[in-house]
């Protein structure tokens, strides 16, 4: 005892360190097998990986069932906002050659009309009115029935790409040319049309002044289809501005491909857009 008392600081300090190797120990052991359960983790999920590389495919209707929900989820997250943003336009579900003529003279008209009272120039013809690209369609009465619907969405478009040209008060429209649909609606395709039997008479613009070479694109996953156009028309550096911005607007999506400037004047300048 006198002992102790003589070395108590001592015998404290020994008990202390004990005390903290023992939990030192119990810490590092702890460790060593989160260590040992992480390397366990991992060798099971690298087995996992391996597993999955080396298998033979095979359909099975798990499998089945799990692509066709990652399909609907990537549907309902990404292409519903996408088909949001590409629009189509009201057709009829069926449509004969006359519901097709009746809706391109009505369009047709609407926007002569509508450039007469803005003061926009349109290219002139031998007879009746601009037919903005579709001069050549509007005597045929041998148009295919397949054509009837991609014609109208393309008159729809123009007519939407001339309403942005009229709001931004372009001097004037030099020509719009677009892709044929058909075999008959083409440069100087066939002569079954309203005036056929009576020879040579005269066609309302130049035939090749309506068309474009080029091709649709289809977007399988949102259904888009895109349609090429070129659009040749004079205005001022300012009405320029405001065209484009005005297909940045508009209701559908438009994408100006490339654009050419031309100087006809000291105030006027020529524009000629491509779409794609």
């Amino acid at each position: 005892m006198p002992w102790l008392k003589q070395n108590l600081s001592m015998v404290i300090g020994g008990v202390i360190a004990l005390v903290a190797l023992s939990f030192a120990g119990l810490w590092t052991k702890q460790q060593y097998d989160d260590n040992l359960k992480v390397d366990a983790e991992l060798t099971s999920k690298r087995s996992e990986v391996k597993g999955l590389f080396e298998r033979q495919t095979s359909p099975t209707e798990e499998n089945i069932a799990s692509v066709q929900k990652e399909q609907e989820l990537v549907s309902a997250q990404l292409l519903e906002p996408l088909r949001a943003k590409f629009r189509g336009y009201p057709t009829p579900e069926s449509m004969t050659l006359s519901d097709f003529k009746e809706i391109l003279e009505n369009q047709v008209s609407y926007l002569n009309r509508k450039a007469r009272f803005t003061g926009i120039n349109l290219p002139s013809v031998d007879e009746g009115t601009y037919g903005f690209s579709f001069d050549d369609v509007r005597p045929k009465i041998d148009l295919e029935d397949e054509a009837l619907k991609p014609l109208t969405f393309q008159l729809l478009q123009i007519r939407e790409i001339c309403e942005v040209l009229y709001d931004a008060n372009i001097y004037g429209i030099n020509a719009i040319m677009r892709m044929p649909v058909s075999e008959n609606d083409s440069p100087g395709a066939g002569s079954s049309d309203l005036m056929g039997s009576m020879g040579s008479a005269s066609s309302s613009s130049a035939t090749s002044s309506n068309y474009i070479e080029g091709e649709s694109v289809i977007d399988p996953n949102i259904g888009v289809n895109s349609y090429p156009y070129q659009i040749s028309f004079e205005c001022g550096s300012n009405e320029l501005s405001h065209v484009l911005d005005g297909f940045n607007q508009a209701n559908h999506f438009f994408q100006v491909k490339w654009l050419s400037v031309e100087e006809t004047g000291t105030t006027t300048s020529g524009g000629m857009l491509g779409f794609g």
